[in-house]
């Protein structure tokens, strides 16, 4: 639907306040045609959203009802993508165990769409570098960065760099973390991607500030 992806356009923009009201238009509507596939496509949208407000249990009440309206509607890689952005919020809390239990029912699934693989590894990769494997999750985003720039997917490879900042960081790797930022600051930017921009941004200031 145009709303929805308007609604997408809006926040790799940035503007999540315009986001949010294309997406609460997008679900209000679908919510009255009764289809229940394009009902759940907009509340994992929502929860995409929600994610980067940070509002965590709204994530997982959204994840959690799209992945069930997926899989009773047989759509098996929305399903995986509702339970990888699930997985990504119950890492932000902390709550690793419950986090691997989403992605390897996600891995189960079958996924057929080279797009949910790659946000796949993505968060496979961020679990990884949270349990201390900091050398296997650069080893996976490399992969991912690579394909994604073969398949023309700037969004992808933008996320898989913020996320390899976030393992060089955690390997002790600080001056690598702070050249992998400043160069996806400046490309996302260009790019026109600017919630990544402003992330990277944030994550530099927070690396800077750890060094004083």
């Amino acid at each position: 639907m145009i709303l929805g992806s308007i609604g997408d356009a809006n926040l790799a923009q940035d503007e999540l306040v315009e986001a949010e009201k294309k997406y609460r238009e997008s679900l209000a509507i679908r919510t009255a045609l009764g289809q229940r596939g394009d009902i759940a496509s907009s509340e994992l949208s929502l929860a995409n959203l929600k994610l980067e407000l940070n509002q965590l249990e709204e994530v997982d009440n959204l994840a959690g009802k799209a992945a069930e309206e997926f899989r009773a509607e047989k759509m098996g890689d929305q399903e995986a993508l509702a339970r990888i952005v699930d997985a990504e919020a119950l890492l932000m809390q902390k709550r690793i165990s419950e986090a691997e239990i989403q992605l390897e029912g996600a891995r189960r699934l079958s996924i057929q769409d080279r797009t949910v693989m790659l946000a796949l590894e993505i968060a496979s990769a961020r679990l990884a570098s949270t349990k201390a494997k900091s050398d296997e999750a650069i080893r996976q985003l490399r992969s991912v960065i690579s394909r994604a720039k073969q398949m023309s997917l700037p969004g992808y490879e933008f996320r898989a760099r913020l996320v390899m900042a976030e393992a060089q960081t955690a390997s002790g790797s600080r001056e690598q973390a702070f050249e992998t930022l400043r160069r996806l600051k400046q490309d996302a930017a260009q790019g026109g991607f600017k919630l990544i921009a402003r992330k990277a941004s944030e994550a530099e200031s927070r690396l800077q500030t750890k060094d004083k």
